[in-house]
């Protein structure tokens, strides 16, 4: 079951930039609507990585992680912090995008067995009916 419809099959949000990509798409996202949402995943999921040990032996580690990393950080679009400003009129899916992004991110979390609570993603609004909720 996903997210909203239990009509739709998508995979576990395994953290990279394929599973990201996928539960867009099974949302049934637009092109800027998808973009958020993957801008603001990618974000998420990178403040997990930690600067990888060089003492790990682990053959092909440091390429996956690398590779991974790159791959997220590209989803994201900047390697930088993530400064984002979501507005549209009402029903363009603004609050869509956040649903689909802190039920992603719980998930992710379950699999890591991370705690997720209210505090994990803190969701703010300055105006309008979001900001009286």
């Amino acid at each position: 079951m996903f997210w909203n419809n239990p009509n739709v099959e998508v995979g576990d949000a395994t953290g990279n930039a394929r599973s990201i990509i996928a539960w867009a798409k099974a949302a049934a996202l637009d092109k800027k609507q998808r973009r958020a949402f993957e801008s603001m995943a990618a974000a998420f999921i990178l403040t997990f990585f930690d600067p990888v040990q060089d003492d790990n032996t682990t053959p092909g580690y440091r390429e996956r992680y690398d590779c991974g990393r790159a791959d997220l950080v590209k989803l994201r679009g900047t390697d930088g912090p993530l400064v984002m400003f979501l507005h549209g009129p009402g029903g363009s899916g603004k609050s869509t995008i956040i649903e689909l992004l802190i039920e992603y991110a719980r998930n992710f979390c379950e699999l890591l067995n991370h705690p997720f609570n209210n505090r994990t993603i803190i969701v703010t609004a300055m105006l309008g009916v979001a900001a009286t909720d």
